[in-house]
């Protein structure tokens, strides 16, 4: 089967056929009326569309078409430039701007056990003068 391309949601895949009029009109006109039937069915396979399965519009493009392939080319070209949009830009922005407060965190711990015991020596002197 071929793939079609919807232009509403860029849905790629098979598609739905989609007839105009109702089934039982149809058998209706050949039961009852036998002359208008086949004019009913045939103007029934001649409209009918190629609808999306996801959203239901009837815009589906064959892929294999001119227009498909622009289609397909466009929504390519949009996916491969995501890496460098300007949201991507804030995101490795902001995860630079947290590697560098969690190396300041941990340069603190390390001075504050390194320096503690010394500072707490040196408040126990000031402490007993006091005294």
């Amino acid at each position: 089967m071929t793939e079609y391309i919807c232009s509403n949601c860029d849905y790629i895949g098979e598609s739905k056929i989609k007839k105009p009029g109702s089934r039982a009109m149809e058998i209706f006109l050949w039961a009852v009326f036998f002359i208008p039937g086949p004019f009913y069915t045939i103007w029934r396979m001649i409209n009918k569309k190629h609808t999306c399965p996801h959203c239901g519009e009837d815009i589906m493009i064959p892929a294999n078409s001119m227009l498909g392939q622009r289609r397909l080319k466009k929504m390519n070209d949009e996916t491969s430039g995501e890496t460098d949009s300007p949201l991507t830009q804030e995101w490795e922005k902001d995860i630079a701007k947290y590697q560098v407060e969690q190396a300041k965190e941990e340069k603190r711990d390390i001075l504050k056990e390194v320096l503690q015991p010394i500072m707490g020596e040196k408040k126990n002197k000031v402490d007993k003068d006091k005294w």
